[in-house]
């Protein structure tokens, strides 16, 4: 079994390495440390798809497994960068799961909604929770 990264994996975990040493230096993941949350990169991370890429296509996503969100992931690990990435991927797929369609394409009027998770207390200490806040 060869679990070598394909070259598709590959260019995924240099464009996220390139994206967070850019969008997070050092003194932004120092300034949100607390918290664990700054919306400048979350904003910028959700701009390049990343936050649905792992949902099927049919559901709004890019249609990527979770491997290749695990590459984004390990790569916010190494910057520690401070957004909800992990949160937003286990509830998107919970949404679609229940039968919601995700990604960055608007809702159809017909009961779906789009959704972005961010910090249950964006003005307090605890930033591991979410909150799913919908748009019809």
């Amino acid at each position: 079994m060869d679990l070598s990264l394909t070259e598709d994996q590959q260019s995924i975990r240099e464009l996220f390495a390139t994206f967070f040493e850019k969008e997070v230096p050092s003194d932004v993941v120092r300034e949100h440390e607390v918290l664990g949350f700054s919306a400048d990169p979350w904003s910028r991370l959700r701009d390049t798809g990343a936050l649905a890429m792992s949902i099927s296509e049919a559901n709004g996503g890019g249609g990527v497994g979770l491997s290749e969100s695990a590459l984004v992931a390990e790569e916010i690990g190494r910057r520690v960068a401070p957004v909800p990435y992990i949160e937003h991927v286990v509830t998107a797929r919970a949404v679609v799961i229940a039968g919601g369609v995700v990604g960055n394409t608007p809702a159809s009027g017909a009961g779906e909604a789009r959704f972005e998770t961010w910090p249950a207390n964006p003005g307090g200490f605890c930033g591991r929770g979410v909150t799913v806040a919908t748009q019809h």
